[in-house]
């Protein structure tokens, strides 16, 4: 991983795909690339990069009571590639798969829960020790 202070450009490529199987099913894909590798020294442990791809069944509907939805995603969020990723469970600099679900317990008010599994991307390309990382995650999100 590459530490200290850089000064220099660097440019990000994002492409976005979604495609709907149906009313309740949806695929989605987010690609993030830089070049970190190309305006440094850096050279290493695929950090450049970034992508998701979300698999999901429904959704949860803060306006109505009682709806949900469930959710499967890989993720791969490289540190160079990922500024700051919105997912709760899956940090930066990590990569694996999550689980997860949504439920609107009355309306205006949804709970989270979601679980992460999956690999510190430094840790694993450099094999210095263990890799393995788990976070389990939940919300209570309240709209007005």
């Amino acid at each position: 991983m590459y530490s200290g202070l850089m000064f220099m450009m660097l440019s990000f490529s994002v492409r976005r795909l979604i495609a709907k199987f149906s009313d309740k099913v949806k695929l989605y894909g987010l690609y993030a690339k830089s070049n970190i590798d190309a305006n440094s020294t850096y050279k290493g442990d695929d950090q450049n990069k970034a992508y998701d791809i979300t698999l999901s069944y429904k959704g949860a509907d803060s306006t109505k009571a009682g709806s949900w939805g469930l959710y499967t995603a890989y993720r791969y969020l490289g540190e160079y590639a990922s500024i700051d990723p919105t997912y709760d469970a899956a940090p930066r600099g990590y990569k694996g798969w999550e689980v997860g679900g949504q439920y609107t317990v009355a309306q205006n008010i949804l709970a989270t829960l979601r679980y992460f599994k999956g690999k510190d991307l430094a840790a694993d390309y450099s094999n210095s020790g263990d890799a393995d990382f788990n976070r389990i995650y939940g919300g209570l999100e309240f709209f007005f």
